[in-house]
Formats: C-alpha cells, structure tokens, sequence
C-alpha cells in the first residue's frame, strides 16, 4: 500500500505528540508503513523551519509512539512508493486526518492503538522510575498552562471554537487562513496557548465536588510560576514529560488550554476530562459533529 515518512516540528512536546499520533492514525487506517529514523526525525514544520528537538526522543511519549510504529510496521510487507501527507502543519495535519477518519482523533486512537501503546508506554514509565504522589483513584489533577504564555491575555474560547468547528462540520481542512480569520473578527490573542484564570477552573472543580466531596485537588505547574494565591498542593518538575505523565494518571483531570495538556487524553483513561473550548479543540474533532467521546465535559 505504500508508506509514509514521520515528520517532526519545530516546536513544543505536546504538539509534536499530537502530529505524530495523527500520522499514525492516517497510516493505521489506510494501511501504511511509517518510516524514520530514530536518531534523527525529520522536521516537516513549514511554518517556522526550526527542526525537531530531538531530545524528545527520549520522552515516554515519543519512545512509546515510536516503539508502537515498529510493531505497526512489522505486521505490513514493505512498499516503497511514498503516499505523501502534503502538510505537517498543526491545523492542516490534526484536522485533515479527521477528515479521513470520521471521527475525533481521541476515539480512533483509544478504539483502535491505544491498548497497544499504553502498555508500553506503562513500561517506559516504570524504567524511568515515575512514581505517581497522589491516590488515584480519588484525586482531581489540574494543569496550569503558565510559563511562556503567562502575560497572554484571556479570552472566551468558545468563539474562536465555534468558528473552527463551523468550517470542519463542512467537511473543510482547518488551516493558517482559518486562523487569521478567527484572530482578525475577534483580536489578535484568540486562539493562543494562554492562561485560563483560577475563578473559572475553581467552577470546575465546586462543579465536582457536588458528586466526589472527599476528592483530592492537585495542580500540576512548570517550576517556578507563583502559586501562592492557589488554595492546592502544586506538583513542578523540570521533567515535562513527568508532569505529562502525572495528567495521565487521575481520577477526573482538568485541561488548560495548551497541547501539552491535550495530549494527556490519548495516553489517559481518566473517568472525566475537563476540556476548555479553544481553536485548537475541534481541529482533533472534538466539539464538534465529529465528536465520538462521552467522557469529556467542555468549559472556557
């Protein structure tokens, strides 16, 4: 059937997660061999041409991934023509592989990979002796999208959401012009990676506790972001992939309005996920007519 070559960005953890497991999906659904080389991913980032890190390669999410790809391949008899994926663009990628799917990204996944890849990624966490400091089974983790965003002013996202979900209920790819068009009706700072003030994730939570009173509330930060006013324990590490990690294991999790905090979903299997409506949301066709899943509840 052919193959196509993995390609990295030029950005963030979560966001090459999430394109690489969008090219997977696209290659387990029509049946094609994934290609790369391990020790150097190539960067297909046509934005902003800086190539991958690849110190994300030893990430338990990257190496999970990669080590899922092999298996993936081992049961395909190889065909050297290439079947090109035209873009690695995160709009244009997440949502085009919707597109060929017909459903959001996350139910594909768990429906028909994510039972291979949680046990390996279950044992990369164990080599990396990642230990988990709370009970499970009764906490609430909430991730704090601060660090280089922090001065980012806030915003509704269920307008930038809607516009997005409205162009992919027509069957249209997302792209950079959706973007723009979302940034020019309604400003410049809709649709960025900002932080969501506490008062509206403190809803969330009060929403909980109405059913889980004796649950646990933890937030989970990058080091160093001041806290104080945060009535919860706070969990940092310099380990991005540790604090990843920690949003794959609890009870109920709230998301902020990052991809790093979306990728959680698809290594998770979480009783409840709080999901803050932005742009960036229905690209996975979530929120939208694509939408297959029943355990998230949106916020903004």
């Amino acid at each position: 059937m052919g193959y196509i070559e993995l390609l990295g960005r030029g950005d963030r953890l979560g966001a090459n997660i999430t394109t690489f497991i969008a090219q997977i999906i696209y290659a387990h659904k029509n049946n094609l061999e994934i290609r790369y080389d391990r020790n150097f991913i190539k960067s297909g980032d046509n934005v902003k041409f800086v190539p991958f890190n690849q110190n994300y390669v030893n990430s338990i999410f990257i190496e999970s991934l990669l080590d899922y790809i092999d298996i993936h391949n081992s049961k395909l008899i190889k065909d050297d023509v290439i079947v090109e994926m035209y873009t690695i663009h995160f709009f244009e990628i997440i949502s085009k592989v919707v597109l060929e799917i017909g459903m959001d990204l996350l139910t594909y996944f768990k429906t028909f990979i994510y039972s291979d890849v949680i046990n390996i990624f279950k044992l990369k966490s164990q080599e990396k002796n990642y230990t988990i400091p709370f009970e499970v089974e009764n906490t609430i983790v909430v991730h704090l999208r601060l660090d280089d965003v922090r001065g980012y002013q806030d915003y509704d996202g269920r307008m930038c959401s809607s516009e997005f979900s409205k162009i992919l209920n027509d069957d249209k790819i997302l792209d950079n012009d959706v973007d723009s068009f979302v940034k020019n009706k309604y400003g410049n700072h809709t649709n960025s990676q900002s932080p969501i003030p506490f008062n509206r994730i403190q809803e969330c939570l009060d929403d909980i506790k109405k059913e889980n009173p004796n649950f646990n509330i933890v937030i989970v930060t990058n080091p160093g972001e001041d806290t104080t006013k945060i009535p919860y324990p706070v969990l940092s590490s310099n380990d991005e992939s540790y604090d990843l990690f920690l949003l794959c294991n609890a009870k109920i999790v709230i998301l902020s309005r990052s991809t790093f905090a979306i990728t959680s979903l698809f290594f998770s299997d979480s009783e409840i996920y709080y999901v803050p409506l932005w742009g960036h949301v229905p690209c996975f066709g979530l929120s939208s007519k694509f939408d297959k899943t029943n355990k998230i509840k949106y916020y903004y």
